[in-house]
């Protein structure tokens, strides 16, 4: 069992929830382990750096809500696991919840590796709109 510090506390981890992302992830390639922790059955996932543990991403199972997203130029093999990054921005008008579907994070579980995926020749943004909510 492993753990590391975040601003919520402890968080503990078994070495099989750790993915290597190689060439780490755009903006943050000096980190290569990320540790993936499921939030319940909601299709929401936590990704986590394993060295930096303040830097965390939501991940969204993108197949699961777009049953036709189509990753554009990369392998895919029926073992990849395929999710988006989601950004969230309150503002003075409400919430709104964005998917990062042009580069899409990829998972092997088997390998426990990582990536994220930049597609050069696809119309998908990395600000889809998901979700808008004005203030009540």
């Amino acid at each position: 069992m492993n753990s590391v510090q975040s601003g919520n506390g402890e968080i503990r981890f078994e070495d099989g929830e750790v993915y290597v992302f190689s060439t780490g992830i755009p903006g943050f390639e000096n980190l290569k382990r990320w540790l993936v922790r499921a939030s319940g059955e909601s299709g929401f996932s936590w990704l986590l750096a394993v060295e930096r543990p303040e830097i965390a991403f939501v991940l969204w199972h993108v197949r699961e809500f777009i049953a036709d997203y189509e990753v554009v130029g990369y392998p895919l093999t029926p073992e990849h696991q395929v999710f988006s990054i989601l950004t969230m921005q309150r503002t003075a008008e409400g919430l709104t919840v964005t998917a990062n579907l042009l580069a899409p994070v990829i998972l092997e579980p088997k390998t426990h590796t990582g990536v994220q995926f930049v597609m050069n020749d696809s119309d998908y943004s990395t600000r889809t709109p998901l979700l808008q909510r004005g203030e009540e």
